[in-house]
């Protein structure tokens, strides 16, 4: 049972074009986090793609550190087996890049990975919550994806938060997109157990004092 208000775990979200910005994204976060996510986007489900080479991102991260892969993509299969690494514990899959999610859940549990099915605020929570029994959590998008720096879509987020919190007590719930100092207390009130980061973090010179804001 989750206790409303609590410090929620803050996950550091890396968007990015290159193997150089990633490098340059792990050097920043060095010491302060032993999970990221990662956004993987296609230029299809989304307007815009991301770096993400499994090999290289198996060889450049630190041995302790794990990963996330957010797939915002047509076709995940490909790189859910393409990531089949130690450090990747966990896929996110949006419900709406491919309805029939029980090929990527078969995988998953293939790879002994956890699930999250991610949604968008415009797209029917019961899109999502009719697998409750097959996946370890729900990523609640703020805004529409594709992009870093849009600003929470408050209302929605929060109503959605209090729903399922309300009717899976035990589901663990993630938010993305407008993910600061302002909104972090609302949404872990609205009981979130998970808040991802991408620009609050990434354009701040005070990474340990950002990180330490959102627990507030």
């Amino acid at each position: 049972m989750k206790t409303l208000g609590s410090t929620a775990r803050i996950i550091p979200g890396f968007l990015v074009k290159s193997e150089q910005e990633f490098l340059e994204r792990l050097k920043k976060f060095e010491g302060l986090t032993n999970h990221i996510h990662i956004d993987v986007m296609d230029g299809v489900f989304v307007p815009n793609t991301t770096w993400a080479d499994a090999e290289v991102i198996e060889r450049l991260l630190p041995k302790q550190m794990t990963y996330e892969l957010h797939l915002m993509v047509k076709d995940p299969l490909p790189f859910m087996k393409a990531h089949a690494s130690r450090h990747w514990t966990r896929f996110v899959l949006h419900v709406e890049s491919n309805h029939d999610v029980a090929p990527f859940l078969l995988e998953a549990k293939r790879q002994g990975k956890e699930v999250f099915l991610a949604i968008n605020p415009e797209t029917p929570l019961e899109m999502a919550t009719k697998h409750t029994n097959e996946i370890n959590g729900i990523l609640v998008m703020g805004n529409d994806p594709g992009f870093s720096g849009r600003p929470l879509n408050e209302k929605v987020t929060l109503q959605r938060l209090r729903k399922l919190v309300r009717e899976y007590s035990d589901l663990k719930l993630s938010v993305d997109v407008g993910v600061n100092a302002k909104t972090a207390p609302k949404l872990r009130e609205a009981g979130a157990t998970e808040l991802i980061s991408t620009s609050y973090l990434t354009l701040t010179e005070d990474v340990a004092g950002a990180i330490q804001s959102l627990k507030q």
